[in-house]
């Protein structure tokens, strides 16, 4: 967080480090937003939500509200970059995971398009292995996020 807590005239108002604006005055806050160089050396910026209850539909909305800010490439004008960012989604297990992606795969505000940014992987596998195992949307195999 920065700014002041208080009505202090000369400090901004107190936000969230990582809070992503988008045009209609709104914003989303990610758990966490971080930036890593992968092995050929390309950056990459990363865009993390955690997820650890029983109530998908709510994670899929969370997530839903991201396809404002990549159609408007509100994250990468927010952090500077020049790439499409890739957004991280971690689940407590596969059955969470799962269906979040169905509930993402169905939404008829939430088209195909959307699909190749987002990524899921369950908490288990992110500490064990966090650059493999990711699934995307739609489908099972386990991928690379680089």
């Amino acid at each position: 967080m920065s700014g002041a807590n208080r009505s202090n005239k000369t400090m901004p108002r107190r936000r969230a480090l990582t809070k992503i604006d988008l045009a209609d005055g709104t914003g989303i806050i990610p758990d966490a937003v971080f930036h890593l160089t992968d092995p050929e050396g390309n950056p990459r910026l990363f865009v993390l939500e955690m997820y650890n209850q029983w109530r998908t539909k709510r994670m899929a909305d969370k997530l839903a509200e991201y396809r404002h800010a990549i159609g408007e490439q509100a994250i990468e004008r927010q952090f500077e970059y020049p790439h499409s960012p890739r957004i991280l989604a971690v689940f407590e297990d596969d059955k969470a995971l799962e269906l979040t992606q169905r509930h993402l795969s169905q939404r008829a505000d939430f088209g195909a398009e959307f699909f190749p940014f987002f990524f899921f992987q369950t908490l288990p596998g992110f500490m064990a292995d966090f650059r493999n195992g990711w699934r995307k949307i739609g489908d099972t195999r386990a991928i690379s996020l680089f």
